[in-house]
């Protein structure tokens, strides 16, 4: 590396003119010098308290204080606080026992029944009255399914000009049961025992919701249902009352029981009408509510004299009448927590016997 040479200025042979002409511009420069160094200062103590630049020239932001009336700015509004949004629903906690337990439960061949023993402790005996007989004394049903039955028999003799339907089987024990079919094995054999007669334990009548019907003329004279010219009546009306006929004709493949014109089961007004509305058997109407949530949108049935009405309701926007009708699958572990329309008291739950909850909601205005 090399070095610049430098050469002493003869300041001796300038003599007193030289130092003279020096002074001022030396005297300026510092001048120069301590005005720079002050502004500096004035700088610094101007910045004190403000955030720093960030490197590349932004700048960081500065909360700036609202203008005060004072500015003529006016005094600042507060935001609205907003209101909470409404909940659309309220959950209920049901234990994953009650899975067999209810009025919409399906009992077949692949569903067997659990509760026959609790259910002999609740049904009362049919009463005989003018429009209801019974071929046996010991015929015994819960009480909606008995006042349910009378109101169904009391249509029919006024239709009939005084005929009257016959109870020919209700409530049955897995004893009973084991006895019927045990004997239809030894009369038809055990092909058309499992065609005709429920395995016991597996049998409707177990319920106490399921009732054999027969019919009774004014005359005395006992007709099978099928054979009675209001027979139809009953078909179209069963369901005004809380009925369906449970093994219609065709549907064999899918209920595995033979066709039984006389065999009806309660499932409560709503249920039977929606049923019937659907056109469906009790094992693709239990299948079919699953696509219906709270979610995704409930089943709506709005009942009127000789039928009803389905649509599909959301729980956005719930009509003001009618009923509501869902499915809740169970959850994992003891219990299920089943979400019920906001401000719908009126509602009842009924497990499936397989997978989930049926949920039943009434809106009023019937």
């Amino acid at each position: 590396m090399g070095y610049l040479k430098t050469t002493k200025p003869n300041t001796l042979k300038r003599g007193k003119a030289f130092y003279a002409s020096a002074a001022l511009p030396a005297a300026l420069a510092a001048r120069a010098a301590l005005a720079v160094l002050l502004s500096a200062v004035l700088f610094t103590l101007a910045c004190v308290g403000e955030k720093p630049l960030v490197p590349g020239g932004n700048i960081v932001s500065v909360d700036t204080p609202a203008p005060s009336a004072a500015d003529g700015g006016g005094a600042s509004t507060p935001e609205p606080t907003p209101e909470p949004t409404p909940a659309l629903y309220s959950l209920v906690r049901i234990e994953n026992s009650k899975l067999s337990d209810g009025m919409q439960v399906l009992v077949n061949y692949n569903h067997s029944y659990a509760h026959t023993s609790a259910v002999e402790q609740l049904v009362r005996p049919v009463e005989k009255s003018r429009e209801l007989l019974l071929a046996k004394a010991d015929a015994a049903l819960l009480d909606e399914v008995l006042t349910a039955l009378q109101a169904f028999a009391e249509g029919f003799y006024e239709v009939t000009g005084g005929d009257r339907l016959l109870v020919t089987s209700a409530f049955r024990t897995e004893q009973y049961q084991r006895e019927l079919y045990d004997d239809y094995v030894k009369q038809h054999g055990e092909e058309m025992a499992r065609i005709y007669v429920a395995d016991p334990g597996s049998s409707e009548h177990h319920t106490g919701y399921a009732v054999d019907l027969s019919t009774m003329s004014k005359d005395g004279l006992r007709i099978p249902l099928i054979e009675h010219e209001h027979f139809d009546w009953v078909n179209a009306h069963c369901a005004d009352h809380g009925f369906i006929l449970r093994y219609p004709v065709g549907s064999e493949e899918v209920t595995r029981v033979a066709y039984e014109p006389w065999h009806f089961r309660y499932l409560g007004r709503t249920h039977a009408a929606a049923c019937t509305a659907l056109k469906m058997v009790y094992e693709e109407y239990i299948e079919h509510l699953k696509v219906y949530t709270i979610e995704s949108g409930m089943l709506r049935v709005e009942l009127s004299e000789g039928g009803a009405e389905v649509s599909v309701a959301e729980i956005n926007a719930l009509p003001s009448s009618g009923r509501l009708i869902y499915f809740v699958p169970a959850s994992e572990g003891d219990e299920t927590m089943l979400p019920i329309p906001a401000g719908c008291n009126d509602y009842s739950v009924s497990g499936n016997n397989e997978d989930g909850f049926i949920v039943t909601v009434s809106l009023g205005g019937e």
